[in-house]
């Protein structure tokens, strides 16, 4: 299947959204096809592009376009999870490989109920 991932249950808003942090840095709400729910993640279709992060984090008044930054980052405002890089921040590629724990990975990976 293409465009499906392996998110953190955490990163899942109300109606099936993600909160996604774009590769400019801007907050960006995106529905999402949960295909699969395990006990600490989900499977889910669509919602992300290359160089995209989820964020895990609560944030209040969230507004599309806002700009969020990750924790380390000058005037840390929000962390989030990395997409797909498992060495880091960087790029946020997304990989079928194994992922820092929390992350997210694309693929289907091992189902083990809903």
């Amino acid at each position: 299947m293409n465009d499906v991932y392996t998110i953190p249950r955490e990163a899942l808003r109300e109606n099936e959204r993600v909160w996604v942090r774009d590769a400019e840095g801007k907050l960006q709400i995106r529905q999402v096809q949960i295909l699969w729910r395990r006990e600490k993640d989900l499977l889910v279709k669509n919602g992300f592009g290359m160089g995209e992060q989820v964020i895990t984090s609560h944030l209040s008044n969230v507004l599309p376009g806002m700009v969020v930054r990750l924790k380390g980052e000058k005037d840390t405002a929000v962390a989030s999870k990395q997409m797909g890089d498992k060495d880091g921040p960087t790029k946020g590629k997304p990989t079928k490989g194994g992922m820092k724990k929390g992350g997210m990975k694309k693929g289907p990976g091992k189902k083990s109920g809903s």
